[in-house]
């Protein structure tokens, strides 16, 4: 059996396996690693329910703290759950930025940032 047949016992674990290569030289508090992750995204209101229709991704990157992902549309919540599917675990997270990064066609980088974890 490999890690992605198990769930996680505690995702802040599963997240400081995926990071565990970062470069103490970096600026920033928790680097990221690029790692391309499948992701479920489930937009949620302000009292953290399910509103509207969750939407596949792919990772751009990865960090203690977050995750980055590039998506067709514009995100437009304030909150997220993204479920690592390989993993079994999901998290709560805020959006903090949603950038276009298209010139010819439209793509946005968005950056999430971790508030809550569980399986």
């Amino acid at each position: 059996m490999t890690d992605s047949d198990q769930p996680f016992e505690d995702v802040n674990a599963l997240i400081h396996k995926l990071t565990t290569a970062q470069n103490e030289s970096s600026r920033r508090d928790n680097s990221r690693q690029p790692h391309s992750l499948l992701l479920l995204i489930q937009p949620l209101d302000l009292d953290f329910q399910p509103v509207g229709d969750p939407f596949r991704a792919l990772s751009r990157d990865i960090s203690l703290t977050g995750v980055g992902f590039l998506n067709l549309e514009s995100v437009k919540y304030e909150f997220v759950r993204v479920s690592l599917l390989d993993f079994n675990a999901s998290l709560v997270a805020r959006v903090r930025h949603c950038s276009s990064i298209g010139k010819d066609h439209p793509l946005y980088l968005v950056g999430l940032e971790f508030i809550d974890g569980q399986l």
